[in-house]
């Protein structure tokens, strides 16, 4: 069942007006991945307010309802909750310290569930793949023969999507299996944007 407010959505979902949603469908659902997001960091600060109602409210809302109805759920969070530590490498004991807004919605939302044994957090570095923003930029720039403008200093610990699917594969088969309410998925080296332009 995809929720979602595309066209190909099984059933329309707005995080920022759930009252028409119709909760009911997720009672024969037994494990939910909640990748819905706001996830511009710029906007999340220029439009913080309506920002929040989406990704920590409606966000909140949705998770408890389906926790109430028995889902498993595995939320797609950010290692922007532990801020910004020029050159560290972050595992799931780091101290979580947001700097940015959607850094701070991220964590609103893992903490009101963390200890929640039906909830889990994936924390997200920075997923490359070749339709990620700036990937798709770089090509663009090749394509129209245009200098590529790359902001450095800027290293994050990249991963790919097959590893993020591998992982939310692998939760649907081993929930139990994993006992800590977070793990981060992130890549072991920290890699600048400039090593992947």
């Amino acid at each position: 069942l995809k929720l979602d407010q595309t066209i190909d959505a099984d059933e329309y979902l707005d995080l920022s007006s759930l009252s028409n949603f119709r909760y009911e469908l997720l009672d024969d659902i037994d494990y939910v991945v909640f990748t819905a997001a706001v996830s511009s960091p710029d906007k999340c600060a220029s439009e913080y307010d309506s920002c929040w109602r989406i990704n920590v409210t409606g966000t909140s809302d949705f998770i408890r309802q389906a926790i109430n109805r028995n889902c498993r759920i595995l939320f797609f969070s950010s290692d922007a909750v532990f801020g910004d530590i020029p050159g560290m490498i972050y595992d799931e004991r780091s101290d979580t310290k947001p700097l940015t807004a959607y850094g701070h919605m991220k964590k609103a939302v893992e903490e009101q569930f963390k200890k929640e044994l039906s909830f889990k957090t994936i924390r997200l570095s920075y997923v490359v793949s070749s339709r990620d923003r700036f990937v798709s930029y770089c090509l663009n720039c090749i394509s129209n023969r245009e200098e590529a403008e790359v902001f450095h200093p800027f290293y994050r610990n990249c991963i790919i999507v097959d590893d993020v699917v591998d992982t939310v594969v692998w939760f649907s088969k081993h929930w139990d299996e994993y006992e800590p309410p977070v793990l981060n998925i992130a890549g072991i080296e920290l890699v600048s944007r400039v090593r992947i332009a």
